[in-house]
């Protein structure tokens, strides 16, 4: 008796300092997943994955699992779905895969307003970093970067593209390398956002001219002004999104009635 005694508490003293083993995450396991796909040469960029139904059954989950996984894929740009062709992995995939995972951990836990608070913080002030800091070979190339962006005014992909280049060169024109990488782990966070509000806008020739105002500043190397176009341009951006959603909520309020109740 007094042995099993000496056990049970022995027993009783690790419960009180081990942890239980937390069932792996199947987001990131899915994401985990497709990087050995991609290395080992399996799949290649540019490739199209199966339906969803035959990767569900593949990777022995659900769709639902396999949806959540997906959409992690997605906004991390390392694969693509085209209506009515399916989903391709994306052509620089293999270099997305390479940054750290932790922030997939965070995709159920954080929303767009979260992410563009984040933003708006970071980029107002590397934008005036970039006036105070960048050398003019620097300027030279937010200013080639701007002018494709007006030769792709009727290409919201390729707009989109150039986009994401003209925030990270500021960014690098601040020489900051921490808020740099801080930059480009939300970019991969909110790319399909940013392409549903490139889609909501339209008129693509607004965001150039935010981006032109916040070159003319950076090239004046005027660091207050650079700060408050930068902020007037997340401002309006963030404002599209917002009146995007409150419209498609209305929406959904009008064909549904009840949800209002």
């Amino acid at each position: 008796m007094k042995e099993h005694a000496r056990a049970t508490s022995r027993n009783s003293d690790l419960a009180d300092v081990i942890n239980p083993i937390v069932q792996v995450e199947l987001t990131e396991e899915i994401v985990h997943r497709i990087k050995s796909l991609l290395q080992d040469g399996t799949i290649k960029p540019g490739s199209k994955l199966p339906p969803e139904r035959e990767l569900a059954a593949m990777l022995g989950i659900s769709r639902p699992s396999l949806r959540q996984g997906l959409k992690a894929l997605r906004m991390m740009a390392v694969i693509d779905s085209k209506r009515r062709h399916g989903t391709f992995v994306s052509e620089f995939a293999a270099k997305v895969l390479h940054h750290p995972l932790d922030f997939v951990r965070l995709l159920h836990a954080i929303t767009f307003e979260d992410l563009f608070e984040a933003r708006k913080v970071i980029e107002v002030e590397l934008a005036a970093w970039a006036a105070q800091r960048g050398k003019n070979a620097e300027m030279q190339e937010i200013h080639s970067c701007l002018m494709r962006q007006h030769a792709n005014l009727d290409a919201p992909e390729e707009f989109l593209k150039e986009d994401f280049e003209f925030h990270h060169l500021i960014a690098k024109a601040s020489h900051n390398v921490l808020f740099i990488l801080f930059l480009e782990s939300l970019g991969r966070l909110m790319i399909e956002n940013r392409r549903a509000l490139l889609r909501t806008e339209g008129d693509l020739s607004k965001s150039y001219r935010d981006h032109l105002a916040v070159w003319q500043k950076l090239k004046a190397r005027d660091a207050d002004g650079a700060r408050q176009a930068m902020r007037r341009h997340l401002d309006r951006i963030y404002n599209v999104w917002k009146q995007s959603f409150e419209d498609k909520t209305a929406s959904q309020l009008r064909s549904h009635p009840e949800r209002e109740r």
